[in-house]
């Protein structure tokens, strides 16, 4: 069964026939890359590579956000500097009082700008009289 290719209107197919070697030429323009021999998945590939990214960065936004909610403030911060949310030159945090300025206010915009988090949890947080709450306060 033989195939036909048809040309797209607003384009002209350029066909040669070589009577020795009976084989049609196209201009290679006009064909699917898949038939040129030529790759076009890189955009495809970085599309997908951005996808996955972001399923990355949505999976570890609700895992921070279960952290949080559950009261577990100091391994919300670990979790948050492990996945480069928040940065830290601390090799370990032991503790809030290990953290500074830069990651109050890092940390003060994660409780701001991520939705899902518990309104009372982030009420009694704040509330606190510890020097970082304080500090994501200011």
């Amino acid at each position: 069964m033989k195939k036909e290719l048809s040309a797209p209107k607003d384009k002209q197919v350029l066909t040669n026939c070589s009577v020795n070697e009976s084989q049609y030429f196209l201009d290679n323009s006009l064909l699917p890359n898949n038939l040129t021999g030529k790759t076009s998945h890189g955009k495809l590939d970085n599309k997908l590579d951005e996808i996955r990214l972001l399923k990355k960065k949505t999976r570890n936004v609700e895992k921070a956000i279960i952290l949080f909610n559950n009261s577990r403030i100091l391994e919300t911060l670990k979790f948050l500097i492990k996945i480069e949310a928040v940065t830290s030159d601390a090799v370990e945090i032991k503790s809030e009082h290990d953290l500074g300025n830069e990651q109050a206010n890092e940390f003060a915009s994660f409780l701001y700008e991520t939705t899902g988090l518990d309104k009372n949890k982030i009420g009694e947080f704040l509330g606190k009289n510890k020097p970082f709450n304080l500090l994501v306060l200011s």
